[in-house]
């Protein structure tokens, strides 16, 4: 296995399988970590039903140990393996040597739309480092965007685009190190590029207003450098809770306001933490009820009635951690004659549990617990909405689902492309103070599922004297307490 091919993050294999004729099951986990190879063993006590459903698990798990010990034993003796601690994205990392050629063939950024998506990564290097987003998947694309983070002996953080035009060259001093990881995250949402650092403060923002369809990633370095991407990273953080009330459903969020949805979440749970989809804001007798870390964290299960066995259990282990949180997708398509409910992991596409209904339920609510322990859990939006009105016009912000909460505005002028009018200086091209202008309307917006702005001077004073301007907005749906 060379340096820079890349190696995903959890390629180790687990296996569970009744070990004796009692209850008394083990549970064998085979991991590789910095080239050791580990066998660990656990042994706990089963009901008779859980026991059950473990052992319709037998075959194929034996079947698949077999394939996972070839393949471990095959990657501990090319002695390259280094996956690192677990990440509930996928991760890649790479070593490269350094040199003029980006380094492509790493996976696309698998985002619903080209327009709003983030990525992170960590590296390692004494000089530039270079991301490349292309709309195609090697070198000679005519739409990219060049990101240089520690460009010019590690002095300067740039985006270049293809045109040659320059978006973004600032200072940034010893910005990466040769002798430990930097964090970083690169976004972009509209047009809106956002370099920083992954635990801490935004290092540099702009904008670009005719934005590319970018898909793919290359990766380059002036020298040596080791990296690790996790991938797909795209949403945004909407919502937190803590669960205080072990067993009890908690009620908290907007009606679902379309009978087909899509919704990711984060998980911090030691086990049983638990989603139901229900026709009422209460726990009723007809629901569905995913349970992740079923079973004492063996099992992601489906029920579709209140407290019925399971009609879908599936084997998973250590699904969810009380330690860090795990990232998941629900998505529920209905029809009159069949429903469809499915849940996976947030960076795999292949879901972990299906079920399908022929007598379907019309879902208007959900709520969140845990069962015998405390649960923390978070909802994610895919992408703001990112809209405009010129000058003396009203901007409608509606949620169905959620509150308003705005994330950037702009009454003014920084382009032509936007209610354009002929004869614009330079000048004109940068008016408007997007700190004020936001402070506006989120105070005018808040705890509203409708807003209406007006795009005129008597609400945001005139930022630039004779020129036509418009408001430009970026909001989302946040679903609060």
């Amino acid at each position: 296995m060379s340096d820079s091919s890349p190696i995903r993050d959890g390629d180790h294999c687990k296996s569970l399988f009744n070990h004796c004729k009692s209850h008394r099951i083990h549970v064998y986990h085979l991991s590789i970590r910095n080239n050791d190879l580990k066998l660990h063993k656990w042994s706990f006590w089963l009901t008779f039903k859980k026991v059950q459903r473990a052992r319709r698990h037998i075959k194929t798990t034996m079947r698949g140990l077999i394939l996972c010990l070839v393949v471990a034993f095959a990657a501990f003796a090319a002695g390259t393996v280094d996956l690192g601690e677990y990440n509930p994205n996928i991760r890649d990392v790479l070593k490269l040597d350094g040199g003029a050629d980006y380094k492509w063939g790493l996976r696309p950024l698998q985002t619903p739309e080209y327009k709003c998506w983030h990525l992170r990564f960590n590296v390692k290097s004494s000089d530039g480092v270079f991301i490349q987003f292309s709309t195609t998947d090697g070198d000679g694309s005519e739409q990219h965007y060049e990101v240089m983070i520690g460009a010019w002996g590690n002095k300067n953080t740039c985006i270049r685009k293809s045109t040659g035009q320059w978006l973004l060259d600032i200072r940034t001093p010893d910005i990466l190190s040769d002798s430990e990881y930097t964090y970083f995250y690169i976004k972009q949402s509209y047009g809106r590029w956002s370099i920083g650092y992954q635990y801490g403060d935004e290092i540099a923002s702009v904008y670009d207003d005719d934005v590319y369809e970018i898909k793919y990633v290359g990766i380059k370095s002036a020298k040596w450098s080791q990296w690790s991407l996790y991938w797909p990273g795209f949403g945004r953080d909407i919502f937190k809770t803590d669960i205080h009330d072990i067993g009890t459903y908690k009620w908290i969020f907007p009606e679902i306001p379309h009978k087909s949805f899509y919704f990711e979440f984060a998980v911090k749970a030691a086990r049983d933490a638990s989603i139901v989809f229900s026709p009422a804001n209460e726990y009723v007798d007809d629901i569905y009820e995913i349970i992740l870390g079923a079973s004492d964290n063996l099992f992601v299960c489906i029920r579709r009635k209140k407290n019925e066995e399971p009609i879908v259990d599936q084997i998973a282990l250590d699904i969810v951690n009380i330690d860090e949180y795990r990232y998941f997708w629900v998505s529920y398509d209905y029809s009159d004659d069949k429903s469809v409910l499915k849940v996976g992991r947030y960076s795999e596409e292949e879901p972990l549990a299906i079920f399908e209904d022929s007598d379907p339920l019309e879902v208007k609510y959900f709520g969140v617990t845990s069962y015998e322990c405390k649960s923390w859990w978070k909802f994610y939006l895919l992408c703001p909405d990112h809209q405009y009105v010129c000058e003396h016009e009203q901007f409608h912000l509606h949620c169905d689902l959620g509150l308003v909460a705005v994330d950037y505005a702009l009454y003014g002028r920084r382009n032509n492309a936007y209610c354009s009018v002929n004869g614009l200086s330079a000048d004109s091209l940068n008016c408007g103070n997007p700190d004020d202008n936001l402070l506006r309307i989120q105070e005018a917006c808040r705890g509203k599922q409708d807003c209406y702005i007006d795009a005129k001077n008597d609400f945001f004073g005139d930022p630039c004297v004779g020129t036509f301007k418009y408001l430009q907005i970026s909001y989302s749906c946040c679903i609060c307490n």
